[in-house]
């Protein structure tokens, strides 16, 4: 897997815990269940999505009405990444 692979992951990990009602709440949850260390993960996310992880999982645990503030990022070989926009583009 890829480094794109793991933060998509982390993403889809973090979505479906949303829709199961018991969310995973900390960064720390989510890389464990992962296999990466907070930290690494952190700066993966931060580095592929331009948000911080801490902040990703802030915004959408604050309620549905922020699902639309997302949309489907390109990586190289076009697959998407599910990404909040940084307004950066």
């Amino acid at each position: 897997m890829t480094n794109f692979d793991y933060v998509q992951a982390t993403i889809d990990l973090f979505e479906a815990s949303l829709g199961a009602g018991t969310p995973i709440t900390t960064a720390g949850g989510l890389a464990s269940r992962i296999g990466y260390s907070v930290h690494h993960l952190g700066r993966l996310f931060q580095s592929l999505c331009g948000e911080s992880l801490g902040r990703y999982m802030l915004s959408r645990a604050s309620g549905p009405s922020r699902a639309a503030s997302f949309h489907a990022t390109k990586r190289p070989g076009g697959s998407s990444m599910s990404a909040r926009s940084t307004g950066n583009a």
